[in-house]
Parts: structure tokens; C-alpha cells; sequence
């Protein structure tokens, strides 16, 4: 009974608030992933704006931008249902080896962030603010969306669904519209040699990737996103790079050709929200911001969190630098 008397009298009273629970202010987590108060659009965007609210709920272009004869999500179903991101079917050594790579190098401490991470909101074009545990991070979630799509690519590898166009664009004029950009001479016989090259190719990116080319046309993009489709405006230098660029004489660079300019082309970049007094020309952006917001922080994070295996390279080639921690701040607020 002695025992039991001074095991009580020594036991700790349990803690009873969320500052004690956390163990002091400073390892408190200030930011709520259900309360919008917390973002940076709360400060941004003020609730009584006019034109503020998204459009286009149902389909996301990624900028609004003119289109090639708008996508429409048909998503017909190819030889094999999509499959997440589960590690792909295809017993193509290449692939298997590329696979395998992208496995070796996951930085998990990069992994963990996305997976637990809290959104604070767009920093720039390129890059979002989150929050993991106490710590601030800025995030360049352009290369991170590239590191996504790639990856996709390869996972779902023979089994992407399929955006069809509605209006099935020519391959030659897109061609011309970046050789043009490009200030190439002889762009018309260019595009003519690239266009002709690219529909040799059509069964092949077709099969694998889902590019579908018909009749000098380009008729089909693939879903590496669901709920997300490319910037329309890249698609002219995407077809450039791909004839010009790819290597088409061997397998595997080929398929990793391709797959890097489809994440060329599905990469993420936002439309920096307008601050309060921005005027006119603000409000006129509104509506796109508010659609990126969403793409980025309902579509392209979510799919991070669970597909994407940050390569080791992100977390020291500046993709990921933190910028606060509330234990520092508190340091510093104490020495005041």
C-alpha cells in the first residue's frame, strides 16, 4: 500500500489544455487544414470582393487561357482501367528499370512533408507556402508537379486515360505557331519534316502515352491528373520538343523523353492572387487565381501527397526551403 501511496504522489497531474498538451506555445501549431483564415488568400482576397468566386468547378485548363478547340473530358477508358499510382503492369525492362530508379531516389524526410503538410497558400507562379508541424516551408511546386507527372507517366505506363479534343487541331500549324516563336528560317518545310515525323510515331505514342495524332491532327491528350489538363498555350513547343527533342532510335530514352515533355507540358504554374487594391486590371485576373487556387490546393497537393516520391535532389537544389519555425521565433521573441 506504502508502494502504491508514493508511486500516486509522484505521478504527474495529465496536462488539460492544448498549450500544455503540445508541450508550450512554441510547438503549438497555429495553422487549422479546415479553417481558410489561416491562408494567405484570407489576406489576399477579401470575402466581399466581387468576381472573386472560381468558374469552371467541373474542368480545370490550369489558366483559362484560349484553347485548341477546348478539352473535353471524355476519359474513355483504354486497353486497362487506370490504376492510381500503383506501380505499373508494363514488363518493359526500361520502365522497370526507370520504376525501380525513381524508388531509390524517394527522400522520405520530402515525402513525409507532403503527405502531413497544412496549405497556407501561392507564394508566386511557381511556388505555394506550406506548413508541416511548427515549421514553414516554400515550395516550388512547378519542379515538384514536373517530378509527379513524370513519374505518372511511367506508372501508369500503357494505361493512361484520354482527354479528347474537341476540335481536332492541326499538327503542322501548331508546329508553325512555335517554330515562328523560335524565329527558325524555313519554318514551313520544318514543320512539314517534324509533322511527318510525328505521325510515323502516332501508334506508339498512342499505345503508351495516349498522344493521339490522326490524319496530321492532334486529336488526344492523356489524364497523367484527374480533374487537371495542360496549359493550352504550351502545347506548340510541347509537339516541337517532342519531334525535335525525343530521342525516337532507342527505348528507353525515348519513353524518358517523352515522359519529360508531357511533364514539360502538365507541369503546375499559378495565377498569383491580385492583392485588395490592384484596381481594374486585378479584378480581371481574379477569377483565374481563384481557379488555381483550387487546381493547386484540391488537385495538384492532393496528388503529391499520395503519388508523388520526391527525388533526393529537391531537397538541396532549393525546391523546398524553410522559412520560419515557431520554436526559432520564440527564440528570438525571448532575447527581445
Amino acid at each position: 500500500g506504502g508502494d502504491e501511496e508514493e508511486e500516486g504522489a509522484t505521478q504527474r497531474p495529465k496536462p488539460s489544455t492544448q498549450r500544455e498538451r503540445a508541450g508550450g506555445d512554441h510547438k503549438l501549431v497555429r495553422i487549422d487544414a479546415s479553417n481558410p483564415a489561416g491562408r494567405l488568400k484570407a489576406f489576399l482576397l477579401p470575402q466581399s470582393a466581387p468576381g472573386i468566386h472560381s468558374t469552371q468547378k467541373g474542368s480545370c485548363d490550369n489558366n483559362d487561357a484560349g484553347s485548341l478547340g477546348a478539352l473535353t473530358q471524355a476519359r474513355k477508358k483504354r486497353r486497362r482501367s487506370q490504376g492510381g499510382g500503383a506501380r505499373s503492369t508494363c514488363e518493359l525492362t526500361s520502365v522497370l528499370e526507370v520504376l525501380e530508379e525513381i524508388e531509390r531516389a524517394a527522400h522520405g524526410e520530402l515525402q513525409e512533408v507532403l503527405r502531413n503538410h497544412t496549405y497556407i497558400g501561392i507564394a508566386d507562379e511557381k511556388r505555394v507556402m506550406l506548413q508541416y508541424q511548427t515549421r514553414l516551408y516554400l515550395v516550388n511546386i512547378s519542379r515538384l508537379s514536373y517530378d509527379l507527372c513524370y513519374q505518372l507517366v511511367f506508372s501508369r505506363f500503357e494505361r493512361l486515360q484520354h482527354y479528347a479534343l474537341s476540335e481536332p487541331a492541326s499538327i503542322k500549324e501548331l508546329l508553325l505557331l512555335a517554330l515562328e516563336e523560335e524565329s527558325v528560317s524555313q519554318a514551313d518545310e520544318t514543320a512539314e519534316t517534324l509533322a511527318e515525323l510525328l505521325e510515323s510515331k502516332a501508334e506508339m505514342l498512342w499505345e503508351y502515352f495516349a498522344v493521339g495524332i490522326k490524319d496530321g491532327r492532334l486529336t488526344a491528350l492523356p489524364v497523367i491528373i484527374d480533374d487537371y489538363s495542360p496549359r493550352t498555350e504550351r502545347v506548340p513547343l510541347f509537339l516541337l520538343r517532342l519531334a525535335h527533342d525525343v530521342n525516337w532510335e532507342e527505348e528507353r530514352p525515348c519513353f524518358e523523353g517523352v515522359a519529360s515533355q508531357l511533364a514539360e507540358l502538365y507541369k503546375f504554374t499559378a495565377v498569383v492572387p491580385p492583392g485588395p487594391d490592384k484596381g481594374p486590371e486585378g479584378a480581371s485576373r481574379a477569377p483565374a487565381a481563384e481557379e488555381s487556387e483550387r487546381v493547386v490546393q484540391h488537385v495538384v497537393l492532393p496528388a503529391c501527397r499520395l503519388f508523388l516520391k520526391p527525388p533526393a535532389s529537391r531537397a538541396s537544389d532549393g525546391s523546398v526551403l524553410q522559412v520560419a519555425s515557431l520554436e526559432r521565433l520564440y527564440r528570438v521573441f525571448e532575447r527581445c
